[in-house]
């Protein structure tokens, strides 16, 4: 299978901006477990345990953004964009050996340099 075309930059963009991604959702989550704690002062009736419950569970479970994230870039984009780099510099180096051999020898098709 040949490549048609490779646009890596949205890999890139992913990785780049993951960072932002991360700060922003830690920012979020504060967010709503500073708004929880202020409602859950306040929330009295047969609910109040079972919501207490619930939002905690579901705060430890997105908890592991930062996680999930981390892996993905370390084990999925990451090593992608360095093997497409690498592929990159392999293709980039054999263009140029081949056109210097080409500048050498001209049109002599038996030209061993």
């Amino acid at each position: 299978m040949a490549f048609e075309l490779v646009n890596t930059q949205a890999l890139k963009d992913f990785a780049d901006k993951g960072t932002q991604y991360v700060q922003d959702f830690k920012r979020i989550k504060q967010d709503f477990e500073q708004y929880n704690k202020d409602f859950l002062k306040e929330y009295e009736g047969l609910g109040a345990e079972k919501y207490k419950e619930v939002s905690e569970l579901i705060t430890e479970k997105v908890s592991d953004f930062e996680d999930v994230f981390k892996n993905i870039c370390e084990n999925l984009v990451n090593p992608t964009l360095k093997s497409f780099e690498k592929l990159d510099e392999y293709l980039n180096n054999t263009n140029k050996d081949m056109t210097a051999k080409e500048n050498l020898c001209g049109d002599d098709k038996n030209c061993q340099t």
